[in-house]
């Protein structure tokens, strides 16, 4: 226990450093479009105090694989076995239907 360690916490402060820093966030290219940013262009965006930018996270189920390599190598390869074991899962449950 730190006494007074914390005092001034703000739980929205944390997630909106969260969501704008940590997680990976797309440019509005004024089309309605997204183009992506690097994370270090968001910090320095940030730190400019330029947060006006429109962005948005990445979408859960339309973002298309090959984005996933400017991730990295390690998190394509894991989406793209998730991916097969899905498909892999699927052929199997159905051939086991009666």
């Amino acid at each position: 226990y730190l006494p007074g360690y914390g005092a001034n916490a703000s739980i929205d402060a944390a997630w909106a450093y969260f969501e704008n820093i940590t997680l990976p966030r797309q440019k509005q290219d004024g089309q309605g479009g997204y183009t992506k940013i690097e994370r270090r262009e968001t910090v320095a965006l940030l730190e400019r105090g330029k947060s006006g930018i429109k962005t948005g996270l990445y979408p859960a189920w339309t973002t298309p694989m090959s984005e996933f390599r400017n991730f990295g190598i390690g998190v394509a390869v894991y989406f793209e076995t998730m991916r097969a074991l899905a498909v892999i899962c699927l052929v199997a449950g159905l051939l086991y239907l009666p």
